[in-house]
């Protein structure tokens, strides 16, 4: 059987917690690339005009294409497996982050945002699976509450990071700086974590 525990009895490997460490790392930026858009919404609608309900729908657009894109991301999971769909998914989500600076119009915000729920919507389903792949049983809750951390910790370092960047250079820049970690991240998930330890060169 293809287990995290017979893979750690037989190799006696630390391994997983680094992957542990790539969760975390990936989900904080996940989490910050959602978040960013509450901090930067007051600049933003002093250059688009917009009514509260459009401001407030804004932010919804990306929770409800989010919550559309769980369950055909799991089925693409059960056959397609997380290496290959996590990188190209978090590179999506990194893009269309950044492309939130360049938007020109409300449309395109709000378009933008809803690719964005898409293209996060495998994320939290690849975490949990990679999870039950390479924990055994005994560190499952370790590994889960690593991840669940991550989503709390991403939306705590928004605040400052993007008062500093809207202060030196301006909101659009918010964006772009958000834009740049997840795709460096996304590549060395690829060749770091593979879908089960037992086919990892670690």
């Amino acid at each position: 059987m293809l287990t995290a525990e017979i893979v750690h009895a037989k190799g006696r490997s630390s391994y997983r917690w680094i992957v542990a460490g790539m969760i975390f790392s990936i989900y904080t930026i996940a989490a910050a690339d959602r978040a960013n858009l509450g901090v930067a919404l007051p600049f933003i609608r002093q250059e688009f005009e917009m009514s509260n309900a459009q401001a407030g729908g804004l932010m919804s657009l990306f929770l409800l294409a989010y919550a559309l894109a769980q369950i055909p991301a799991g089925l693409a999971f059960s056959k397609y497996g997380v290496s290959r769909i996590l990188p190209g998914a978090m590179i999506m989500t990194s893009a269309l982050t950044g492309l939130v600076g360049t938007a020109g119009s409300l449309l395109a915000l709000k378009l933008y945002r809803l690719g964005l729920g898409v293209a996060e919507g495998p994320l939290p389903i690849s975490m949990t699976t990679t999870i039950n792949n390479w924990f055994p049983p005994r560190e499952k809750g370790i590994a889960s509450g690593i991840f669940l951390s991550a989503v709390k910790f991403g939306p705590v370092i928004v605040p400052p990071l993007c008062a500093v960047i809207i202060s030196v250079w301006g909101w659009r820049e918010v964006f772009y700086f958000f834009a740049v970690p997840g795709i460096l991240l996304s590549i060395a998930w690829y060749f770091m974590v593979a879908d089960h330890p037992s086919r990892s060169r670690f």
